[in-house]
């Protein structure tokens, strides 16, 4: 008889961790059925605090890039430039010549004087003026 005992304790135990999991198992349902209503509201709540704003991207404007393309150069050695373009075949003369200034400054007087007696040169073109986007208009 202590056999039986011992048998029905252990199937009554049994029976109570299958009734522990099953209630820890609806629990968990249950949580995650809350949560994702949580997230749901928390959602709803996010799409119509500010729902006129509308997220623009501005596009740089030349001067912008120019300026980022300088910076990137600059941050370049002579050797890794040299290198670079040694490498995919179009490297030209790499003597330095001496360089004059003030004749070098002479000589594009003169011949921008020449052309303006000519008629060739028109009002200057500034960069905001010589291309236009979308976001110019706003």
């Amino acid at each position: 008889m202590p056999r039986v005992g011992s048998d029905a304790r252990f199937f009554v135990q049994v029976g109570r961790a299958a009734q522990r999991l099953g209630i820890a198992v609806r629990i968990e349902a249950q949580a995650r059925v809350e949560m994702q209503e949580v997230a749901r509201d928390r959602i709803h709540e996010i799409r119509h605090e500010e729902s006129c704003s509308v997220f623009r991207v501005t596009p740089p404007n030349r001067d912008d890039i120019a300026a980022w393309v300088c910076l990137s150069w600059n941050k370049l050695t002579t050797t890794t430039i040299i290198g670079g373009f040694s490498r995919v075949g179009v490297l030209g003369d790499t003597h330095v010549a001496d360089f004059d200034t003030e004749r070098s400054e002479a000589i594009v007087e003169e011949l921008a004087e020449e052309l303006r007696c000519l008629g060739a040169l028109g009002k200057p073109v500034h960069s905001e003026h010589d291309i236009r986007s979308d976001s110019d208009e706003n």
